[in-house]
C-alpha cells in the first residue's frame, strides 16, 4: 500500500505505522455470532455508507484527464471501461480501523456504543491473507488511502498506461468516439488486473478519522450467484465468509465494550474462554450515554 502526508490531527496513526491490532466495531449480536462460529463475513462495499466505493477511480480519472488535456473521447472511452470494471467486480470487505475507542465508530456501527469493538491481531490477520496475488477469489489485509495527491500519485502511471493503450489502438475517432474493440479490451483489462482490487482501497478523505484496513476480496459478477445474503435494515447485502480457525495464532486479542453496553467485563471475559478465547476486554474510556 501507499504511503501519504499525515493528518496531524492523528499523528500517532501515521501512514508509514503498521499497528498490532486492528479494529472491527459491531453489534453484541454480531460480536457473539463472531465469537461462536470463528468466522467473520466480508459484505458487498456498494451497500455500505460510501456511495463512491470503488469508483473514486473515475473522479481521478476525470482530474488527472484535464491535468494532462487528455482527448475527450479517450476519456469517456476511460471511463465507460472502468465503469465495466466496477460493476463485474463487487468489493468485499470486513472493515477495521487503527482506533478501538472512538465516538464516531461507535455510533454509527457498533447499535450506537450498545455493542463492541473486537480487537484483532494483524499478524494473524496478515497470515490469512491471501499468499498468491494472482488468486483473487481470496482476501487480503489493504489499508485505506484517504489523500487525494497520494491517490493521484499511485494512478496516474496506470491512467497514462491505459491512455496510451486506447491511443495507440485507436488510429483515428469513430462517430466522435473511440472504438474499444475486443483486443483492446483485453490489453486493458490485463493493466488494469492489480487495480481491479485496489480500487476499493481508495476512500474520501471525509471519511480520514476512521483510519480504517479491511480483509479485502472480490466477487466477481458471474459468482455472484453462488454467494450468500444478509438483511441488514432496509438493504439485502452479499457477504463471503472468513474462517478464523483454519490458520495457526490468535484471532481475538482485544475487546473493548461500547460506552452504552451494561455486560460486566468479568461475564464477556468468562463467555470468550468458554470459546477459547482468552483476550483482553476494557470497557470504553468514552462518556457518550
Amino acid at each position: 500500500m501507499g504511503t501519504g502526508p499525515v493528518n496531524l490531527v492523528f499523528d500517532e496513526f501515521a501512514f508509514d505505522h503498521v499497528p498490532a491490532v486492528l479494529h472491527h466495531y459491531c453489534t453484541t449480536e454480531t460480536f457473539m455470532a463472531i465469537v461462536a462460529s470463528k468466522r467473520i463475513r466480508l459484505s458487498a462495499l456498494s451497500m455500505s455508507n460510501d456511495s463512491e466505493e470503488g469508483r473514486l477511480v473515475l473522479r481521478l480519472t476525470d482530474k488527472l484527464g484535464d491535468a494532462r488535456h487528455t482527448d475527450p473521447n479517450v476519456l469517456a472511452s476511460l471511463k465507460a471501461h472502468w465503469n465495466e470494471v466496477v460493476a463485474a467486480n463487487e468489493g468485499l470487505g470486513f472493515c477495521l480501523s487503527e482506533r478501538g475507542d472512538l465516538l464516531s465508530q461507535w455510533r454509527g456501527y457498533a447499535g450506537q456504543g450498545r455493542g463492541v469493538s473486537i480487537g484483532f491481531s494483524t499478524e494473524f490477520l496478515k497470515r490469512v491473507s491471501a499468499a498468491d496475488e494472482a488468486d483473487e477469489h481470496f482476501a487480503t489485509l489493504e489499508r485505506v488511502e484517504y489523500g487525494e495527491g497520494q491517490q493521484l500519485h499511485e494512478y496516474g502511471p496506470t491512467y497514462t498506461a491505459l491512455v496510451n493503450a486506447i491511443e495507440d489502438a485507436q488510429g483515428y475517432l469513430q462517430y466522435g468516439q473511440v472504438s474499444i474493440t475486443e483486443k483492446l479490451k483485453a490489453v486493458l483489462n490485463r493493466k488494469l488486473r492489480p487495480w481491479t482490487r485496489k480500487i476499493y482501497t481508495f476512500k474520501n478523505d471525509g471519511f480520514a478519522e476512521e483510519r480504517e484496513w479491511r480483509m479485502l476480496a472480490l466477487l466477481t459478477a458471474e459468482e455472484q450467484k453462488g454467494c450468500s445474503y444478509r438483511a441488514v435494515d432496509d438493504k439485502i447485502v452479499a457477504f463471503r465468509e472468513l474462517r478464523l480457525d483454519a490458520g495457526e495464532g490468535t484471532a481475538i486479542v482485544s475487546v473493548t465494550l461500547g460506552p452504552k453496553h451494561v455486560t460486566p467485563v468479568d461475564q464477556v471475559e468468562r463467555m470468550l474462554q468458554r470459546h477459547g478465547i482468552n483476550a483482553t476486554v476494557t470497557k470504553s474510556a468514552l462518556t457518550y450515554r
